[in-house]
Parts: structure tokens; sequence; C-alpha cells
């Protein structure tokens, strides 16, 4: 895997851990805004593993 590669797999990461860390501590608080941040989760997951294959 090239260092590019690499460094967006990584920010990737990032963003998922930061997400999860919203929900986990309750800071959002209506059903739409969780639904919506896992969805954005999903996402960022999707890309995760495009650059893991790639």
């Amino acid at each position: 895997m090239d260092d590019t590669t690499k460094r967006k797999l990584s920010v990737n990461i990032r963003e998922i851990n930061k997400n999860l860390m919203r929900i986990a501590e309750e800071k959002l608080s209506t059903k739409e805004l969780v639904k919506m941040e896992f969805d954005a989760i999903r996402a960022l997951i999707d890309d995760c593993e495009k650059l893991a294959v790639k």
C-alpha cells in the first residue's frame, strides 16, 4: 500500500472513531442525527474498504 493510500485510510479511521465517540458520549440528541451519523460512518467504512483492497 502506498503512502497516499495509508494516509487516506488513517484519516477515514480517525473520522470513524470521532463519530463513534460522539454517539457513545450521547452528544447527538435525536434519532435522526444518530442515523445520519451511522450513515456517514458506513460511507467512511466503504471508503476505507475500497482503499484497503485497491
